[in-house]
């Protein structure tokens, strides 16, 4: 499996925005996230967990730092995520104290079972799945 998207642009800049499918109780739900290689979770803005049908509160709670070296609560979740066709369980975190107005698709669960190519030169991000996994 392997995957072109190319990237989306927002005002004057062309960034990694891409869409995974995630399972929730209503089926699956189309959900848009920048792929930011230097987050280790993937963190989604609470009305994407009203979407799913999920209460993001009853995810695990846990601390995580952000990159200006505050630290917000993140709620995990074990989630069946698909990019393409193919079905995988990934932890998915929720938080409202992000601080950003956009979801963010971290290394934990997407890195872990994809290749991630970002191009540059040709506004696009290429996911392929990992076979040796």
């Amino acid at each position: 499996m392997s995957c072109k998207f190319d990237y989306h642009q927002i005002g004057d800049l062309f960034l990694p925005i891409i869409p995974i499918s995630i399972k929730g109780s209503f089926g699956w739900t189309e959900i848009w996230g920048f792929v930011d290689s230097g987050a280790t979770y993937s963190i989604l803005l609470p009305q994407e967990a009203d979407r799913l049908g999920l209460h993001f509160l009853d995810g695990q709670e846990i601390p995580i730092t952000i990159g200006d070296g505050e630290k917000i609560k993140v709620y995990l979740h074990r989630l069946s995520i698909k990019i393409d066709e193919e079905e995988i369980d990934a932890l998915i975190g929720f938080s409202d104290e992000l601080g950003v107005n956009m979801n963010l698709w971290g290394r934990n669960g997407i890195f872990d079972n994809y290749r991630i190519c970002f191009s540059n030169n040709k506004k696009a991000v290429i996911v392929e799945r990992e076979q040796y996994l």
